[in-house]
């Protein structure tokens, strides 16, 4: 098969393939007759994802890409999504309730006319003149009421103009290539409503979405906004803790105060050791002056009188110490305090007289046996009397002041570990504080570089279409043309490969294992035009020519050669095709006769064919003369050929014996007709007889232009055109090229 041969086989149904085209085009083009006008409008969006500014940092910043990826893909989700469509679908439908008349800005009269045939009544009433606003509550209260009412059905169902789905149907988002631009495309049979359908859709979203935006990240900001209230309040309670703390305790600075106590005791203690010094150092030099004394100046030393004023001596110097202490210790002046102690000062002399005077009443001029004077001894002794009572009294003091000392380190140790603890939690607060601080500041200032960033803007508004964009009628027409001529043509290409018939000389030498000899056409499909008797003419010549030269190659001229012409079935042809043989033969010069078992369908001259019976006894036929005693009064000697008929090999029995000493056995086939298993067996069948010749086929029936595959160009009258094309098909492009007769010679 070659592209010559599906052109001719597109060519057989030309008719199928002229009227199918046309009428198929008629169709549609009577269906597209009243086709609907599209209007289209559109506008592009600058979001400023990829390439806008930030106010979180001033350095430039690497593209996200994936980032920008999702936020487009936000954006063109919530532009087109359902709640959008529908909210823009009911402000549309608001925008044209509004109107008393159609205006071509905003609503055709076509339009206008059909929305106000289907309104209800009590639709119509809900509209509130001249406030949009209030009429869109009352249309959206409407709405929600339930799912039976009208203004539902409108936006939810099948409406071109409101409906959501015509609305997110005839709506395109896209992205353009890499920018920060997306474009919005709107189509519908109204060029107003095109129009301001996209408008209401631009407003909408952008502060659809520039509201999420805000407050997806405002909801951030509070958070850490009701967080830092919390932590406030809470660093507030832990520092009033400690006011309280230190007003309970009298404490102005914990550090400073226990500094200085630990300086007052480390001072007071050395002091109070010197005191003790001194306290020894006078009871000593007691013991040793009362040593040096003799026993009647001891005893009069320590007489009752004596003793009494050394008590009151010792009680004002005790009072004296304390007084001291008092005004040392005191935050102010007090003068009270002065003139008391140096009142007990005064008295402390006047006692220290007393003493001084009664222990010289008692004394005696008399020495010691170290020869000191007595007189100087109880002076000494005196004078260590007052500073012993001095001490003594000054003691007692400090042993109170060093266990106040003791009672103010057991008080402050404790505090310490209290207030250790609350300035810890004070500043635990305080850095929860602090941190919560930078990140609401933080929060804040994402939000601000939200909405600066969400603040999508409008670089080319929708524009109010002039014009219906061009129709798809010539598209649709071609299309319809294109189908009704390419589906019949793969229909007949494809039954072309299905059809499992011989058909052709190449699929029955596939089929059968048997090569063809030659093909005789289907008269039934010859038209007046072509040359009948110079096809038929070349169709036999090869099977003559085939004949002539075995004639020519005999080596016993006394016999003629014996051709057998048999089929598998009835009605196959082979006894047309045995008669137009033996005309052909008679044509070259060449004496035949045929012995058939049936009347030739042409009529012979001169008695040229023999009858001969089928009966039991041809199986058993095995030379020519078993046929019939007419061919025994025949000279076959003059005979080139004999042509044999015998039935059909499949429905009728036949001389198998005869088949083998056949010269040449041709089998006639109908092109139109499948090589079955009967056909396999029965060939099989034959080939076991060990045949003299392999059988060779005559393909009967051929469709006229498959001749040509045997035969080559036949005959036609054909325009330079169709020459040429049919060339170029072949691939023959230098064959009209004919040798010049300089070439020639």
């Amino acid at each position: 098969m070659n592209i010559v041969y599906f052109i001719r086989l597109l060519l057989r149904r030309a008719l199928l393939l002229i009227v199918l085209p046309v009428l198929l085009t008629v169709v549609v083009y009577m269906l597209t007759e009243n086709q609907k006008r599209t209007y289209l409008t559109s506008s592009k969006i600058y979001t400023g994802f990829t390439t806008g500014s930030s106010i979180v940092s001033l350095q430039e910043s690497k593209v996200d890409l994936f980032g920008s990826r999702a936020a487009f893909d936000n954006l063109i989700s919530i532009i087109s999504s359902r709640n959008t469509a529908e909210e823009v679908g009911l402000r549309l439908f608001t925008s044209h309730m509004m109107l008393e008349s159609s205006s071509r800005e905003i609503i055709s009269e076509d339009s206008f006319q059909k929305l106000q045939s289907i309104i209800p009544s009590h639709v119509k009433e809900l509209v509130v003149k001249g406030n949009f606003e209030k009429t869109y509550q009352n249309f959206l209260d409407y709405k929600n009421r339930d799912f039976n009412n009208f203004i539902y059905g409108l936006i939810n169902y099948e409406h071109p103009h409101y409906s959501s789905k015509s609305i997110r149907k005839n709506l395109k988002v896209q992205r353009l290539q890499s920018s920060d631009i997306i474009e919005i495309v709107y189509q519908s049979d109204d060029p107003g409503i095109a129009y301001n359908t996209l408008k209401i859709l631009n407003n909408f979203f952008i502060n659809a979405y520039t509201e999420l935006e805000v407050n997806q990240s405002g909801v951030v900001a509070n958070y850490f906004e009701q967080q830092l209230g919390d932590a406030i309040e809470k660093l507030k309670g832990a520092e009033h803790e400690l006011l309280v703390f230190n007003q309970e305790n009298n404490i102005i600075n914990y550090s400073e105060q226990t500094k200085h106590i630990a300086s007052e005791k480390e001072h007071f203690s050395l002091d109070f050791m010197k005191i003790k010094m001194d306290y020894a150092s006078a009871y000593s030099s007691i013991q040793v002056l009362e040593s040096k004394m003799g026993v009647n100046t001891r005893s009069r030393i320590n007489r009752e009188e004596i003793r009494i004023i050394r008590d009151k001596l010792s009680d004002v110097y005790l009072r004296i110490s304390l007084r001291e202490m008092k005004i040392m210790q005191a935050d102010f002046h007090d003068e009270k305090m002065e003139r008391e102690l140096l009142d007990l000062k005064v008295q402390a002399k006047i006692l220290q007289e007393d003493v001084r005077q009664k222990v010289q009443e008692q004394a005696e001029i008399e020495y010691t046996s170290e020869g000191v004077s007595v007189s100087k001894i109880l002076q000494d002794w005196l004078d260590q009397i007052v500073l012993f009572e001095s001490a003594k009294a000054r003691i007692a003091v400090g042993n109170e002041r060093m266990k106040e000392f003791s009672e103010i380190f057991s008080i402050y140790a404790p505090m310490g570990a209290t207030m250790k603890s609350l300035e810890r939690k004070i500043g635990v607060y305080e850095n929860e504080y602090l941190s919560l601080l930078n990140s609401l500041g933080l929060a804040k200032l994402k939000q601000q570089n939200k909405e600066l960033n969400s603040n999508l803007k409008e670089t080319e508004p929708p524009f109010f279409p002039l014009g219906p964009q061009p129709g798809k009628r010539k598209y649709l027409l071609i299309i319809a043309m294109l189908v009704g001529f390419v589906l019949p043509a793969f229909t007949i290409i494809a039954l072309e490969f299905l059809d499992t018939t011989l058909k052709t000389a190449e699929r029955t030498e596939v089929s059968t294992g048997l090569s063809v000899i030659t093909i005789f056409p289907n008269l039934n499909t010859i038209r007046k035009s072509d040359n009948i008797t110079y096809i038929k003419s070349k169709s036999l010549d090869v099977v003559a020519r085939k004949l002539i030269l075995g004639n020519s190659e005999r080596t016993d001229k006394t016999k003629p050669l014996i051709c057998v012409f048999y089929s598998h079935h009835n009605n196959e042809g082979k006894s047309y095709l045995t008669s137009a043989l033996m005309d052909k033969i008679d044509e070259y010069g060449f004496k035949s006769i045929l012995v058939t078992h049936d009347t030739p369908n042409v009529a012979l001259a001169n008695k040229r064919y023999i009858n001969y019976e089928i009966n039991s006894n041809i199986q058993s036929i095995e030379n020519l003369e078993s046929f019939s005693n007419e061919i025994k009064d025949i000279n076959l000697k003059e005979l080139n050929f004999v042509f044999v008929e015998i039935p059909s090999i499949i429905e009728s029995i036949y001389p198998y014996l005869f088949l083998k000493k056949a010269d040449f056995i041709f089998l006639a086939l109908r092109a139109n007709r499948s090589w079955d298993r009967a056909d396999k067996h029965a060939l099989k069948e034959l080939r076991a007889l060990n045949l003299k010749t392999e059988p060779q086929i005559i393909l009967n029936g051929v469709h006229l232009l498959e001749m040509e595959s045997i035969l080559g160009d036949l005959p036609k009258r054909r325009s330079f055109i169709r020459k040429q094309i049919k060339n170029i098909l072949r691939m023959q492009f230098l064959s009209h090229r004919q040798f010049s007769e300089k070439a020639q010679k």
